[in-house]
């Protein structure tokens, strides 16, 4: 598979099974114990997590991970890119086929401007339970992260250990109002990104975008 062609990948075992269920223990006592985040029907979202949020141990300072920033060199095929505080995690979410590039949006980006040649923004995801054999994972349309381009969806069928890594502005999505993963498997179904791009000024419009709007969430669940 082709990041450049693509528009995403997959890192197998990026994790072992160890942390994998050490992530998920912290986090389910995390959302039960503290009302830091989100809430809409069974979902829970905790945006800006990565740098904020100690309780969550190791998953607070992933996003600086030696391993993960070489496997984003690669990715860049530079090491001139950056962190964006970007970051959330969610539990039982649903999703249709979108692209995230509303945040660079919400930082004064201009839309057509994301298919400019230096803009180059992604994710780092990490889904923290099986999706082989089941198709509640995240699925992609390879290629529409360039201008003009349609294809067939496909299901990244990762294991809970796998890193996937994608373009923002690919057109993806996640599981969709049907049984959802937790009722049907009776455990949560766990997303956790983090957002990383080029070192340069859409970035910084990214980056900006997503402060702005985790802000935003933090301060609603905060007052509620």
């Amino acid at each position: 598979m082709s990041f450049t062609n693509d528009g995403y990948t997959t890192i197998k075992n990026f994790l072992d099974q160890d942390q994998v269920e050490d992530f998920r223990n912290t986090i389910d006592s995390y959302l039960q114990h503290n009302k830091s985040y989100n809430e809409t029907g069974d979902s829970k979202i905790l945006p800006g997590f990565a740098g904020n949020t100690p309780e969550l141990k190791s998953l607070n300072v992933l996003h600086r991970d030696h391993t993960l920033m070489r496997i984003l060199g690669n990715v860049f095929q530079t090491d001139d890119f950056i962190f964006l505080e970007h970051s959330d995690l969610h539990q039982n979410k649903t999703t249709g086929w979108h692209r995230d590039t509303k945040d660079y949006e919400r930082g004064g980006g201009h839309p057509q401007d994301t298919w400019a040649d230096d803009y180059f923004i992604v994710k780092a995801c990490l889904l923290l339970q099986d999706h082989t054999d089941n198709q509640y994972g995240l699925w992609f349309k390879p290629g529409t992260h360039r201008l003009g381009v349609d294809s067939r969806e496909i299901h990244a069928n990762t294991q809970s250990t796998d890193l996937i890594i994608f373009d923002q502005r690919i057109l993806h999505r996640g599981q969709v109002n049907t049984v959802p993963y937790h009722k049907l498997y009776n455990k949560n179904r766990y997303l956790i990104t983090y957002g990383y791009g080029l070192n340069n000024k859409h970035s910084e419009l990214h980056k900006l975008g997503a402060t702005k709007r985790q802000e935003q969430q933090r301060n609603t669940y905060a007052n509620s």
